[in-house]
């Protein structure tokens, strides 16, 4: 039996990490820097993927905040352009995940629950990145199934305390 083909950018990261682990796929990881348009478009073009996993970011909001212009290039550029790259292929893969934040909700409060049905006002310049993302992913949501998980909270032992 075939193991199913699954592109994977992050995979260095906790999330990606977890997920290799997880997983019996037959992960085709990105090795390269997002912002190398031309590496990444040639890495998405000569493979094949039946499923595909973007968890590439820069996630601490304390990055984001330091340098903003090159969070919004990481986390929405090439967001979007894996998203071009993709819809170009003869053989698309069937599910495309883009793993977005819980920061795209309006915090009313630090005590109060937040869910899904909060309003849509990023708490965060990450949250903001993540959003823009969204919504330039979500043009070509005709043209390639897409699912977007909002995650809300994760912790793992290999992250700092």
């Amino acid at each position: 039996m075939k193991r199913i083909r699954c592109g994977i950018t992050g995979y260095r990261g906790v999330l990606g990490k977890r997920f290799i682990k997880l997983f019996p796929l037959n992960f085709i990881k990105y090795k390269g820097d997002l912002l190398d348009t031309k590496k990444l478009k040639a890495w998405v073009l000569s493979n094949q993927f039946d499923l595909f996993l973007h968890f590439g970011a820069i996630v601490p909001t304390k990055k984001v905040n330091v340098n903003f212009p090159l969070a919004k290039k990481i986390n929405i550029k090439s967001s979007e352009n894996i998203i071009k790259f993709l819809i170009k292929k003869k053989s698309k893969p069937k599910w495309f995940f883009f793993a977005s934040t819980s920061h795209v909700y309006k915090i009313f409060s630090y005590h109060k629950l937040i869910s899904e049905k909060n309003s849509i006002q990023p708490s965060t310049k990450y949250g903001k990145t993540k959003y823009l993302a969204e919504q330039k992913i979500l043009k070509y949501k005709n043209k390639l199934n897409i699912c977007i998980g909002r995650i809300f909270s994760f912790t793992d032992k290999s992250q700092k305390s």
